[in-house]
């Protein structure tokens, strides 16, 4: 027997009434969890074996799994309340074939992402629900077997600055590749159809064995979310995709599309009921709803709200500055150099995620809970794991003893939090990829180091160049050249020499291998990197090795897209000191010129042009 919640009309709006109504045959009815996205609140179990989250049995590396994907759709079971943009999303999405969903953090996009998944598998179409674009595999959406979802949340990231661009960019040319193939099949099945049934309703046995061979069409369908300055910044990056999978008429922006002074009440009175002692009265409710305040969303400033007690003693100043107390909360709990404070370092240091088995296992000592020890000597790994408990609900959720934070503007202002007590700790011990995202040389007007409390960047002086560049040196001897040869502070020539000196001795080695998680090569990625030194020095070992096994031309195309001139003088006047460069190069019919008119690289384009004219 399956079940259904009902919401009842009561004084200020609605709430949740706990009387279970059993239904006959499935039925899906939208709803809007007020920690930050809507779910679908009832689900046909009886066919929950046939619809899965990833492809296949297996998981799809970069998404997330069945498991993990139920547990994320149940913590949005607990608020929710119906609103408006949920059905605007799902009905570009209907008119479009993908949609966009833009937003301030927290105002509901993953759990609108969320919400699509849950109506789409009702449609019978598998759903794939992608985090990490790096690791995704674009091969399973052309390989499919049944109608697609594909959600890729958060594509942008988090922070302004786009690191993950060169990835986007691949990721797109496939999905609008896949979208122009699928749209041709379709005519052609059209126009087949019209043509047999203009013939007649009678088929010849040579028809059917041929309708039989023919391969099925399968749908594809898009979701992207993002937040609102980082879509507009990847947007522009990215132009030669506006008129197709970015168009502003298949985009919600939730800032512009603003909840009703009727739905924010009802996300109120959802968290009341769930917390009577923290009672708003309607005086103070009215003034809440009337607020335009647009730095968080409405539903994570409520959840913040109503889950922490320390909030709910600035009352109507939390709803007007939530940023500033939520910053406020979490730096005086990483000083006071306790267990809780060594919860949240552990968690930054492991990049928003611990595992929290490795985390208390008494086999091989945590490397993150040793440096974390030397800043906090009192804590333990039980303690720790303890306060992370604590913690869920409020500032961290716990999925299959994983443990991370619960919203992306929770991790950013931890990671400030943490930078202001111990930048060097942080510098030592963060992820690569964190690194990569978050440190920037400072500006020429800043005397120390320093983290941005805006744009949660952290800018280095040159006393922390060499921590800075002793890690990168760490990521190049793991392979890890996506998050190292690119970082933008080797653009400051000091810092590529540190690495440089550093690297030297195995140079030879590091240049014949590849990324160990993209799979490039490291010549490639110095191609695009900041630093012509560390560029035309491995480009010149390269030449000494006389290995034929890299295709210089892959460099070349690197070049025109990211727009690298200098990088690409280089290379064309070595190609043609050893054995000739062809400015007709082309890969799918697109030649070097077309390449770098697209990517907008005028510089570029003109020196290309003015090859051209010289091989002529």
């Amino acid at each position: 027997m399956l079940y259904m919640y009902i919401l009842s009309d009561e004084s200020y709006g609605y709430r949740r009434v706990l009387t279970p109504m059993p239904i006959i045959s499935p039925v899906v009815n939208s709803f809007y969890d007020v920690s930050g996205g809507p779910v679908s609140r009832v689900v046909d179990l009886t066919n929950a074996s046939n619809v899965s989250v990833s492809l296949g049995e297996q998981e799809t590396k970069g998404s997330l799994s069945h498991e993990r994907y139920s547990q994320r759709v149940e913590h949005l079971k607990e608020y929710f309340v119906d609103i408006r943009a949920v059905q605007t999303a799902k009905q570009l999405l209907e008119q479009h074939g993908h949609v966009s969903i833009c937003g301030a953090p927290g105002d509901g996009k993953t759990s609108t992402a969320l919400m699509i998944c849950e109506a789409y598998q009702e449609k019978r179409y598998e759903t794939v629900f992608v985090e990490n674009i790096e690791q995704f595999d674009v091969d399973t959406i052309s390989k499919r077997h049944s109608h697609m979802l594909v959600v890729f949340d958060d594509i942008f990231g988090s922070i302004a600055f786009i690191s993950n661009l060169g990835a986007i960019r691949k990721l797109l040319s496939a999905l609008a590749d896949d979208l122009t193939k699928t749209a041709a099949d379709k005519e052609r099945d059209s126009k087949k159809k019209k043509s047999k049934h203009s013939k007649g309703d009678e088929k010849s046995n040579e028809d059917k064995e041929k309708s039989k061979e023919e391969t099925p069409i399968y749908k594809l369908r898009l979701v992207f979310t993002s937040r609102t300055y980082n879509w507009k910044e990847g947007c522009s990056r990215l132009h030669q995709y506006k008129e197709g999978l970015l168009k502003t008429e298949a985009t919600l922006d939730m800032t512009e599309h603003h909840l009703t002074v009727e739905e924010k009440i009802r996300m109120l009175l959802s968290y009341m009921t769930k917390h009577p002692s923290s009672d708003i009265s309607e005086k103070d409710m009215c003034t809440i709803t009337d607020s335009k305040h647009n730095i968080f969303g409405f539903p994570l400033i409520t959840k913040l709200f109503f889950t922490n007690a320390k909030f709910q003693m600035h009352n109507l100043k939390f709803f007007n500055y939530p940023l500033n107390y939520l910053r406020d909360d979490i730096d005086s709990i990483v000083r006071e150099k306790s267990n809780r404070s060594a919860a949240i370092l552990i968690l930054i240091l492991c990049d928003g995620n611990l595992n929290l088995v490795s985390l208390q296992s008494s086999k091989a000592g945590h490397a993150m809970f040793e440096a974390v020890k030397k800043v906090v000597p009192e804590c333990t790994e039980t303690e720790i794991a303890k306060e992370i408990n604590n913690f869920t609900g409020i500032y961290c959720t716990v999925e299959d003893h994983m443990a991370s934070f619960s919203h992306p503007a929770i991790y950013d202002a931890a990671a400030c939090a943490v930078g202001h007590l111990n930048i060097v700790l942080l510098l030592e011990h963060c992820s690569l990829k964190f690194m990569y995202e978050r440190v920037r040389l400072a500006k020429i007007s800043q005397k120390s180091s320093d983290v941005d409390d805006v744009t949660n960047m952290i800018y280095i002086t040159p006393q922390l160049h060499q921590v800075v560049a002793n890690r990168l040196v760490e990521g190049i001897t793991q392979r890890r050249f996506i998050w190292t040869v690119k970082h933008p502070v080797l653009s400051d020539e000091m810092i590529a020499s540190l690495l440089w000196t550093e690297i030297n001795d195995n140079i030879v080695e590091i240049v014949q291998q590849k990324d160990r998680d993209s799979g490039e090569w490291f010549i490639y990625l110095t191609s695009v990197s900041e630093s012509y030194t560390l560029f035309s020095k491995s480009l010149d070992v390269i030449r000494r090795l006389h290995n034929t096994t890299f295709d210089l031309y892959e460099c070349v195309v690197a070049c025109v897209r990211h727009g690298k001139l200098e990088h690409l003088k280089h290379l064309v006047t070595e190609m043609c000191l050893h054995g000739g460069f062809n400015v007709e190069f082309s890969i799918a019919g697109e030649t070097l010129l077309i390449m770098a008119a697209k990517s907008g690289h005028s510089k570029v384009f003109e020196f290309l042009s003015q090859k051209g004219e010289i091989f002529q």
